[in-house]
């Protein structure tokens, strides 16, 4: 008969202590302010979250204003060129009459000009 095998005795691994998170020093800047932390724990104020919102709103206008155009301007333009112009406008405001007298020159100053 064989003679059973023994296995042979494993050391333990000493274990190791899991290292404690280190938490962020308290600000009270920050605090003051109605903050909240975002995804990466970093605290937000209201200021940059109106911003963020702002910009996130105008983005929205504008890619809301080009696809629309796009899609009116696929039906209608003649060539590459003439899409590529109307979608470029799209986003461009309508200029007031009272704008457009402040940027035209007046008379006077045209014919000064052109007399020089």
């Amino acid at each position: 008969e064989a003679a059973p095998r023994l296995k042979p005795k494993l050391k333990a691994k000493p274990k190791l202590k899991p290292k404690p998170e280190a938490k962020p020093e308290p600000r009270p800047e920050l605090e003051a302010m109605a903050a909240f932390a975002g995804d990466d724990g970093v605290a937000i104020g209201r200021g940059d979250l109106a911003r963020e919102l702002e910009d996130a709103i105008e983005f929205d206008k504008t890619y809301e204003a080009v696809d629309a155009m796009k899609k009116r301007s696929i039906h209608v333009a003649t060539s590459y060129d003439d899409f590529r112009n109307r979608v470029a406008c799209s986003t461009l405001k309508p200029v007031s009459s009272k704008e457009l007298g402040v940027m035209t020159p007046t008379p006077s100053l045209s014919l000064s000009l052109s007399l020089s």
